[in-house]
């Protein structure tokens, strides 16, 4: 049996027992079935860290976990609840006809299965998986490849042996739809807090974007995919300290981009606030919201992005 851990402040030991510390804010592979054995439930485990204040600290913020069909995220703040598939349920679950259980124990939401895989993920940012010998030799990730050897642990993605933790971390690097998340933060780092993300994120600001039920961009969804564009957003509005001018520019060009195929774009303008030329109003003072303007800026690539807009004081 083998045990890979991840705690507090970013510290990390693998099944072989390889100690390193290592404060990327990006979501990682900790531990994914690498081998050929048909016997052998294939299984990956990602964690997704953010950081804590300061940007020399991160710390565990999610655990996707991904066996038998299912997506299952257990996130630091939904005690007692996780996410199958994206959507949140209550525990205790069981799942595959008894191949995966799912509770609460204490302060901890676990993960046990038919093949012996388990893992325990609590809101103190502790994490323990836990394997069988019968993946002896065939794992892969930050947790190492549980051979008994700490030696050979730092595996790269593409199979390389490396020496730096960073190098050997970014390699496992899995996309995550953050633009703000880093490998390592010498000074000065993007940053945007979670509560920042989740008031962007809502029906009046950019989550409008991707609003499936009543979206005045749902029939565009499938033409145009909202995921960047949402991503976008985000980014755009933590940068410029949500100014609202951002939001209506991006709003536009979507719109603009949706009717460019011929698609029906709803009313967006009144649940965001946003005038025919395509500046924030303000009910309270009958006018605009703010004086800035906006720019797009050429990627050099012939089209224009808008998350990366400059904004330009009069």
């Amino acid at each position: 049996m083998g045990t890979c851990l991840g705690s507090g402040d970013k510290h990390y030991q693998t099944f072989d027992g390889l100690k390193f510390d290592f404060q990327g804010t990006c979501t990682y592979t900790l531990a994914k079935y690498c081998g050929s054995a048909a016997t052998l439930e294939p299984f990956t485990i990602d964690e997704k860290n953010a950081n804590r204040g300061s940007q020399d600290i991160s710390f565990l913020r999610v655990t996707n976990i991904y066996i038998y069909g299912y997506n299952i995220s257990i996130y630091k703040r939904e005690v007692g609840k996780v996410r199958l598939n994206g959507v949140i349920t209550s525990l205790p679950v069981t799942l595959k006809d008894g191949k995966i259980r799912l509770y609460q124990k204490g302060l901890s939401t676990v993960m046990q299965t038919d093949v012996g895989l388990r893992v325990g993920y609590n809101k103190n940012w502790h994490l323990e998986i836990t394997l069988p010998s019968s993946y002896y030799g065939a794992m892969c990730g930050l947790c190492g490849n549980f051979n008994q050897n700490p030696e050979d642990d730092m595996m790269s993605s593409n199979g390389i042996k490396v020496s730096a933790i960073m190098v050997w971390a970014a390699s496992w690097k899995v996309q995550d739809r953050d633009p703000f998340c880093w490998h390592s933060c010498q000074e000065n780092c993007l940053t945007c807090d979670e509560s920042k993300r989740d008031l962007y994120g809502d029906d009046s600001h950019c989550g409008v974007i991707s609003k499936a039920v009543g979206g005045p961009f749902r029939e565009c969804h499938s033409t145009v995919s909202p995921e960047n564009v949402f991503d976008n957003c985000i980014y755009d509005m933590c940068l410029n300290e949500g100014n609202k001018t951002i939001l209506c520019v991006v709003l536009e060009t979507y719109a603009d981009t949706c009717g460019d195929h011929g698609v029906t774009v709803y009313d967006w303008r009144t649940p965001s606030s946003c005038d025919e030329s395509g500046s924030w109003y303000s009910d309270e003072t009958g006018g605009n919201g703010t004086n800035l303007t906006v720019s797009p800026i050429d990627g050099g690539d012939g089209h224009l992005h808008l998350h990366h807009c400059q904004v330009l004081w009069p």
